[in-house]
C-alpha cells in the first residue's frame, strides 16, 4: 500500500529545500581600501602606508574576509559587505611589470586602490581571486574614476583560472571630466560564479598614469554550490519517499 501523505510530504520538502539553495544569498565582500593605523583612527598616508598592494605592507588586504573591520599587523582594515563576507578567498595584486597598484589616500582619494603608470607603455593591472577547493567566487563590479577631470579609457577582462586564461566577461569604459571619486563609473559585470580562481584585468589604454583609480570592487563567495546541494536534497527525499511507500 502506497502511503501518499509522506510521498506528498517530502515532495514539498525537497522543493522548498531547493527553492532555498538557490534563493541563499551568497557572502560578499567590497574592497573599500579604508585603511587605519593599529588605533582605527588615523588613514594610513604616510611612512611607506601608501605602498604597492602586490609586496607592500597592505598585500594582505581582501585576504580571508570575515569581518568589516580586522586588525593586520600594525593597520586595521575595512571592508564592505552583504549577507557575510569571503572567509576562503584570497585576493593578489599584481601589474604589467612597470605599473604599480598601491593604496593611496589623501584628501582628493581617501582611501583608494591607485593605478599608477609611472612611464611604462603596458598599462595592466590584475586582481587574482582565488577560492579554497569546493567554493566559488564571482565578481560582480568596481568603480573607476580620475583625479581631477583627466579623460580615461580602456578595457576590462575576467579570466578564469589565470591571467590570459578562458574569457568569462569583458568590456569596454570611458570617461571624462566629472567622473571623479564622489562620482564614479560604475562598471557591473554579467555575474558569473566559477568554481575556480578569477582573474580581473583593467588595461589602461589612455589617460594619465597619474590619476587613475579603481574603489569598490566588489565580489561573492558562492556558498553552498547549487547543483551539488540540489544533487543531496534530493537523495534524502528519495530515500524518505520510498520509506513512505513501505
Amino acid at each position: 500500500m502506497i502511503r501518499t501523505k509522506p510521498r506528498i510530504a517530502a515532495l514539498v520538502y525537497l522543493l522548498a529545500a531547493v527553492a532555498l539553495v538557490w534563493t541563499f544569498p551568497a557572502q560578499a565582500t567590497v574592497l573599500t581600501f579604508d585603511i587605519f593605523d593599529s588605533t582605527d583612527t588615523i588613514r594610513a598616508s604616510s611612512a611607506g602606508a601608501n605602498g604597492p598592494l602586490d609586496t607592500g605592507p597592505h598585500a594582505a588586504y581582501g585576504d580571508n574576509v570575515t569581518s568589516d573591520t580586522m586588525s593586520v599587523g600594525a593597520f586595521t582594515y575595512h571592508y564592505g559587505s552583504k549577507w557575510g563576507f569571503t572567509p576562503d578567498i584570497a585576493v593578489a595584486y599584481s601589474d604589467g611589470g612597470t605599473d604599480v597598484s598601491r593604496y593611496y589616500n589623501d584628501t582628493v582619494w581617501p582611501g583608494a586602490d591607485y593605478l599608477e603608470s609611472p612611464g611604462g607603455a603596458s598599462r595592466l593591472f590584475y586582481w587574482t581571486f582565488t577560492p579554497a577547493s569546493g567554493k566559488g567566487v564571482r565578481i560582480n563590479s568596481f568603480e573607476l574614476f580620475s583625479y581631477s577631470g583627466e579623460s580615461h579609457s580602456g578595457t576590462w577582462t575576467i579570466y578564469k583560472d589565470s591571467i590570459g586564461g578562458n574569457v568569462l566577461d569583458s568590456g569596454a569604459f570611458a570617461f571624462s571630466g566629472p567622473t571623479l571619486y564622489s562620482s564614479p563609473l560604475l562598471v557591473t559585470t554579467a555575474q558569473l560564479d566559477y568554481l575556480g580562481s578569477l582573474v580581473l584585468e583593467v588595461n589602461h589604454a589612455s589617460g594619465s598614469g597619474g590619476a587613475f583609480a579603481l574603489d569598490d570592487l566588489a565580489f561573492n563567495q558562492e556558498i553552498p554550490e547549487p547543483s551539488s546541494a540540489i544533487l543531496l536534497l534530493a537523495g534524502v527525499t528519495l530515500i524518505w519517499i520510498r520509506r513512505g511507500m513501505c
